[in-house]
């Protein structure tokens, strides 16, 4: 598998050929999902919203004890935060009246209410499948074995993901790729993207010389050398929230409404349309597309934005590790009256 290295995506303005194309292309997007969508007045699920689930790739295999190992949940988090406020905002205010880069979107539900924060605590217990808000669109299995491997194929099948998010430190990656397997094997055509602190540490780009610096231990060197199996679509290094964002929104660009494989190649082919269609491009890092025969990195270099920029990722994520004498009456040691 050879690597490719491609000129950076930077601010600039779109011309108009580059308009017109990404025009044609929403409307005839349009049109596909139009001529798919439910006839009945009310679906259950917008048809436009694609299934998605992301998964926070634990480092620890054993059950013993109490102390598990999760890896970086504000990682994670903290990525989602922008593709999340979008597919919450396009959800609330419905389809526009005229074609739009964000008619179809990742489906994350609707952000929790007071009532679901104060009763959620501990490991989510509902399917993503069932789940409606964008906090039970997590899978977070503390460790990895087989207790944990079933309850990800129960999740893979219900949901049958068009895309998996997996956020993963480098202690977890071995999980992180089989993970991946198991995403192409329970849910076909599901588009697998990989992110987190290991990738950050391992994808790199040097603006000077143009190159890019791939750590041995990089998810796309391991596939690339055949340590691994090609079950890695996307690989995002940098500013997560924003890259992530861009790259989904160029998923959305291509994504038809019949299930099936989303090409790889379409995927970065739009990202120069959706990175350029209002002259803006937030955020600084690679995007890796892994194809058949070639690793293609795509710098992004846009604007570098900030955590006060973001959303709160506690808007759409709940704090799911709370000590009882916050929120239990009765649970304080001094609950039978003060010390004499």
């Amino acid at each position: 598998m050879i690597l490719t290295v491609r000129t950076p995506l930077e601010l600039r303005c779109p011309d108009s050929t580059a308009r017109q194309e990404l025009a044609d292309r929403l409307s005839r997007r349009r049109e596909l999902f139009e001529r798919a969508a439910d006839p009945t007045p009310h679906p259950v699920r917008d048809p436009y919203l694609f299934p998605i689930m992301a998964a926070l790739v634990p480092v620890a295999t054993s059950r013993g004890g109490e102390v598990a190992y999760p890896g970086d949940p504000m990682c994670l988090y903290s990525a989602l935060s922008l593709t999340v406020e979008r597919s919450v905002a396009r959800l609330e205010r419905g389809l526009p009246e005229q074609p739009s880069l964000d008619d179809v979107a990742a489906d994350w539900g609707r952000y929790p209410d007071d009532a679901y924060r104060l009763a959620e605590d501990g490991p989510r217990s509902v399917l993503v499948a069932d789940s409606r808000t964008t906090d039970g669109h997590v899978f977070d299995p503390r460790i990895w074995d087989d207790v944990a491997r079933t309850a990800f194929i129960t999740e893979l099948r219900a949901l049958r993901p068009r895309v998996l998010l997996l956020s993963s430190v480098s202690a977890g990656h071995r999980y992180a790729l089989e993970m991946a397997e198991l995403a192409k094997e329970h849910a076909p055509g599901c588009l697998v993207i990989v992110g987190g602190r290991h990738a950050d540490e391992t994808v790199r780009y040097q603006d000077a010389t143009g190159t890019a610096d791939l750590s041995w231990s990089s998810t796309v060197e391991v596939i690339r050398d055949g340590r691994a199996r090609p079950v890695v679509d996307f690989v995002v290094a940098g500013d997560g929230s924003p890259l992530l964002d861009l790259l989904l929104r160029a998923v959305a660009l291509v994504m038809t409404p019949e299930s099936g494989t989303t090409s790889v190649e379409e995927v970065l082919d739009a990202l120069d349309l959706v990175a350029a269609h209002d002259g803006t491009i937030k955020g600084a890092g690679n995007i890796v597309g892994l194809t058949a025969d070639e690793a293609v990195l795509v710098p992004v270099r846009g604007e570098r934005i900030d955590a006060s920029q973001l959303p709160s990722p506690y808007q759409a994520f709940s704090v799911r590790a709370r000590f009882g004498i916050f929120t239990r009456a009765g649970s304080s040691p001094w609950a039978a009256g003060p010390p004499m």
